[in-house]
């Protein structure tokens, strides 16, 4: 095990993770905030505010541990730019082309909505709404 620092841990907390935040059906069961990139990381609060700062000691508390014994820490999304570049078949390709010119969009249009549909919805709890990702560059104490 190696001695931690606090700006080791300041520097990994303040990567642009994202966070989610789940509200159940009654307010009074509090919110839940979790950082997408690293679902075992989470935290409750009754309010957004205390969700995302509990979420802060949560996630602190979790980067201490995993850097003292050499354990993997996730890279946030956001360095994923959207952006892919596949190699296919050229019969692949044709059939892509053909196929998008069909119903009207571009090939990247139609791979991208193929794709999705493929993969499909990402799982959710019935009785909870889930609010948009929120970046968080800093977290200040």
């Amino acid at each position: 095990m190696s001695a931690v620092t606090k700006a080791q841990i300041d520097a990994i907390v303040g990567r642009p993770y994202g966070i989610e935040l789940e509200y159940p059906e009654d307010p009074k069961d509090g919110i839940l905030a979790y950082v997408v990139e690293w679902p075992s990381c989470f935290a409750a609060g009754m309010t957004r505010e205390e969700a995302i700062q509990e979420l802060d000691g949560a996630m602190r508390a979790m980067v201490a541990f995993h850097l003292e014994r050499g354990l993997e820490i996730p890279e946030p999304s956001s360095r994923y730019g959207g952006t892919v570049v596949v190699q296919m078949p050229k019969s692949l390709h044709r059939r892509v082309m053909t196929r998008a010119k069909r119903e009207g969009v571009s090939m990247n249009q139609f791979i991208a909505t193929t794709l999705a549909e493929a993969i499909g919805p990402a799982a959710r709890e019935p009785a909870l709404r889930r609010e948009r990702p929120l970046r968080v560059a800093t977290r200040k104490r």
